[in-house]
Order: C-alpha cells, then structure tokens, then sequence
C-alpha cells in the first residue's frame, strides 16, 4: 500500500482533485487556499478512486490531529478533520473543528466555507431552524459571491413554509 501514515521521514500525504481542493487518502474533499498545503508540510498524489476503509479514515484523523497538536497549520488542518468527522456522521465533532476553522479563520472563503459546512452539520445534528439559517447567513455575508449558503437558506426557508423569504434568498 503506498500510504504514508506520518512516519519521520515522510509527511502526511494528501492528494490533489480539480484545480481548488485537496483530498485526504481517505478521499475526504476540501477547498485549497494556495500555500496552505506547504505550511503543514503535506505532499500531494493522486486520489484513488476506492471508497475508504473505516480504517483509513480513523488514520486520516489520527494523523490530522496529531498535526494540530504540534501547531501545523490549525486552520487548514481542522477544516480537514471537519470533513473527516462529517463522512464518519460524527457530527458533533464536525460541528466543533467547522467553528473552530471559522473562528479562527483570517482568510473570508475559508471562513466562509467553514461557516457553511457547519450549518449543514448542524442540520443534519438536529439544531434549532434560527441557528442554522443564521449560520448560513453569516457563511453567506462573509463572501458573498458563495451562492451555496442562499441555496440553503432557500431551502430551509422552504420546508419552514416561508415562501416569501425562500423566495428573496433565492433571488439575490
């Protein structure tokens, strides 16, 4: 097998998929932000395309919070380990590094993005319709030329039998 899980010699590695995300081994996608990658020393190579392995995954984390407790690039690294906690359904872990990538964040499309993926985390844990569609609303001011937030809150806004508001956070 051609993984490296982090050994002394040899970086974590991730792989690369488009032009603007990378992927863990375990195929967990997320945005790019150019330089990120090199200030927590990953290198790339190219995705399989297998499903991962429960095993897989749980090394993916393993080896990212490792990183985070060391000081590698926190911000790029929770973003993963959010991905990660997401594809498990372990959302209220999810939940916690999303908020922490956006607190932390001095970058708005990774906020942004952070902000997005954790109202969607929420939702799926169940939290209040006010709380998330704030999130999505928050996500969405931070970079506002993100539709994906407003499709969201659109949607939301919907099942809530709000038509008039659905109807305006799709119009913007």
């Amino acid at each position: 097998r051609a993984r490296v899980a982090g050994t002394r010699s040899e970086p974590p590695r991730l792989m690369r998929r488009g032009s603007n995300h990378i992927t863990s081994l375990s195929g967990i996608c997320g945005p790019a932000i150019q330089g990120d990658l090199a200030s927590i020393g990953i290198s790339l190579r190219k995705i399989s395309t297998l499903p991962p392995t429960k095993t897989v995954i749980e090394e993916d984390i393993q080896i990212l919070e490792n990183l985070f407790s060391q000081g590698g690039n926190s911000v790029e690294v929770q973003r993963f380990l959010g991905e990660l906690y997401a594809y498990q359904d372990n959302h209220n872990k999810a939940i916690e590094a999303f908020r922490w990538c956006a607190d932390h964040s001095n970058h708005k499309e990774t906020r942004s993005y952070a902000l997005f993926r954790l109202g969607g985390q929420m939702q799926q844990d169940g939290a209040s319709f006010p709380e998330v569609l704030q999130t999505y609303q928050t996500s969405w001011q931070t970079c506002p030329v993100k539709v994906e937030p407003l499709y969201h809150m659109a949607v939301l806004l919907r099942e809530s039998e709000q038509m008039e508001a659905a109807v305006r956070a799709a119009q913007i």
